[in-house]
């Protein structure tokens, strides 16, 4: 949550604090800055910051590396997820496991669920684009590869490439929780860092926006239903968040 958090206001916008705002440290839980400085310590050993309290400046400078983006996103950039340029080609998996082995089965979904493939049938799996390292991934897994399909292609035939979407991904589901955000946003402006009620704000939008992107797969603009609501609430997201980096 802190790393979404610090994503999300833009930590770099507090970069000229003395120290991070009260609120700032609370979205993690923690009730006292030494105790915030360790886990800040520790996401750093991880690799996931890089942090300058010099003493000599007197201020902060806390960033997010790469890592720590990935680690706080999945890999996933939604702007640039919807302004990829789709090629018409489908990719899919097919597979067919033994029962006994339910170990590697779980892996393989978790694998899929991460990697936001739609689940159009059965031991089918489906997804608009294709990255080089899915192939190592998928290897790792140890599946055997008899057992396992990549197929390419494109929809003919009645199933039109809406119908796909439809049937892959329920964007019902998905739009109801991009509305919660949305209706959490309007109904709750963002409080200032300072504010005691920043942290459970941050908290409660953290969640809601987890919750949306958890299911959401991020499809070309191309292949988006009509009232997709993951635009907007990512939208609304921005705003509020700029909001509170305005007041930093």
């Amino acid at each position: 949550m802190l790393l979404d958090a610090m994503l999300a206001i833009g930590i770099d916008t507090l970069g000229n604090c003395l120290c991070p705002p009260r609120g700032f440290y609370e979205v993690g839980g923690w009730s006292e800055y030494a105790h915030f400085r360790r886990q800040l310590g520790r996401m750093k050993d991880e690799g996931w910051i890089v942090w300058d309290d010099s003493r000599e400046s007197g201020k902060w400078v806390l960033k997010l590396t790469a890592i720590g983006k990935s680690a706080a996103t999945d890999d996933i950039d939604p702007i640039a997820a919807w302004a990829r340029k789709w090629d018409g080609e489908w990719r899919f998996i097919v597979f067919d496991l033994p029962a006994n082995k339910r170990s590697l089965r779980r892996q393989l979904n978790l694998w899929l669920e991460r990697r936001r493939f739609g689940h159009l049938q059965g031991s089918v799996r489906i997804v608009p684009r294709f990255e080089e390292t899915w192939i190592a991934e998928i290897g790792s897994l140890k599946i055997n590869p008899k057992a396992i399909s990549f197929i390419e292609g494109r929809s003919f035939g009645r199933s039109s490439d809406s119908d796909l979407v439809k049937e892959a991904w329920n964007f019902k589901e998905i739009n109801l929780r991009h509305r919660a955000l949305i209706d959490f946003l309007k109904a709750k402006p963002p409080p200032k860092l300072e504010s005691e009620d920043f942290a459970h704000w941050v908290q409660m939008e953290t969640a809601l926006w987890r919750a949306a992107f958890k299911v959401d797969p991020f499809l070309p603009e191309a292949l988006l239903p009509k009232n997709y609501q993951g635009k907007r609430a990512w939208e609304n997201r921005c705003q509020a968040y700029a909001k509170i980096g305005s007041h930093a």
